[in-house]
């Protein structure tokens, strides 16, 4: 009986140890696979993309009395991939104007593939139908649009890949931001008072 009891328990040993190896080895075949990755991603020293407000046109923007918005707002966005081996799947685009942290008009922009050192052209038209604000943001906007003049931030959020040879990450948010876009409301369509300007990112 005891001779038994001891030939099940030795089975059962070895299974369990079968078991530890196995984990053992199929952790350390991933830990290498991943710190392979890490190294080579390190290697290349990818740089986060360069984003350019060109220029605006304002179609339209109105401010009522009860503190709604509505506002068709055109801007060009330069993008700039200045990595040599790295290209950038970019699978979801959303851009929003915004007043004192408050969104006035959005846009949906096209996905698309940018390949390494490369340069894309962007169209965001943004607009906003009865965008309700606050009460007091209201009141400011509506004071800075009778002078003619608005100072907003333009944001940009993005779901990206990064592409290595045939290698693909999985997604990150990219998120761009624009400070002090100031749009001059009092001559619709015009461009020439505004800045080109270089957008701060984050990855």
């Amino acid at each position: 009986m005891e001779s038994g009891k001891s030939s099940r328990q030795n089975h059962v040993g070895g299974r369990g140890n079968m078991r530890r190896l196995l984990m053992g080895v199929g952790g350390g075949i991933i830990f290498l696979v991943g710190l392979a990755v890490v190294i080579a991603w390190l290697a290349l020293r990818p740089e986060k993309p360069k984003y350019y407000l060109e220029y605006d046109s304002v179609s339209q923007f109105q401010v009522s009395n009860d503190g709604l918005v509505n506002s068709k707002v055109f801007f060009n966005i330069t993008t700039r991939n200045p990595n040599k081996k790295v290209a950038i799947y970019y699978d979801n685009i959303d851009a929003f104007l915004l007043y004192d942290d408050e969104e006035i008009a959005w846009a949906s922009i096209q996905p698309f593939f940018q390949s390494h050192k490369n340069t894309t052209l962007l169209h965001a038209r943004l607009s906003g139908y009865l965008a309700s604000l606050q009460p007091d943001t209201a009141r400011d906007l509506k004071l800075e649009h009778s002078s003619g003049k608005i100072d907003l931030v333009f944001r940009l959020y993005a779901r990206i890949r990064f592409k290595v040879g045939s290698w693909k990450s999985g997604h990150y948010t990219l998120s761009v931001k624009c400070r002090h876009v100031v749009l001059d409301v009092a001559d619709k369509g015009d461009t020439g008072s505004f800045q080109r300007m270089q957008c701060h990112v984050h990855v």
